[in-house]
């Protein structure tokens, strides 16, 4: 059964979740075919265990494989770059986002805003928060983690205060 697409993609993400990545791979690796949904798993499944640059390795060869990536797809790789600080690999991604049409989703508008200021550009961090038409906990932890690691505290503190007026309850990771 393992080979059957929807079974091997429940078995990549299954295994991943329960820090198995090489068993992932393995698994990943005996599909005989493969579509957008096994390949974000296994992109997801490294990305969230650490490994990635695998993650990103994976994502390449998504692309090279000619699997369009989709909105999940984007919000899987995002972490990737924002942990590796590969700001130039960001923003190619960007591009691809917006040429995409993936801007406007607030999943993978938050990951670009994580991952901008974690690069070191609160500028276009900024720039996309303030373009969001809704914010939620993502977005505002992202652009207020994102003033405090730069050194703008009463940027951050003026941030989180605008997130409770704007009823939004913090969680323990906008605490932080």
């Amino acid at each position: 059964f393992d080979a059957d697409l929807f079974i091997g993609s429940s078995l990549i993400d299954m295994y991943a979740k329960c820090t198995r990545v090489e068993d992932s791979c393995r698994v990943f690796n005996l599909l005989p075919q493969r579509d957008s949904i096994s390949w974000n798993s296994i992109i997801a499944g490294c990305v969230q265990n650490g490994l990635f640059d695998e993650g990103l390795q994976f994502f390449q060869k998504m692309l090279k494989a000619k699997i369009k990536p989709r909105h999940v797809s984007f919000s899987s790789i995002m972490p990737a770059c924002a942990h590796l600080t590969t700001l130039h690999l960001g923003k190619q991604l960007h591009g691809y986002i917006v040429r995409g049409g993936f801007d406007d989703n607030t999943f993978i508008a938050s990951s670009l805003v994580d991952m901008y200021a974690k690069c070191g550009n609160i500028r276009i961090a900024r720039r996309i928060f303030y373009k969001m038409e809704q914010h939620d906990m993502v977005s505002w932890t992202a652009i207020i983690m994102g003033y405090a690691l730069h050194g703008h505290a009463h940027d951050a503190i003026a941030l989180f205060k605008q997130m409770e007026k704007e009823g939004v309850k913090p969680n323990d990771v906008a605490f932080v």
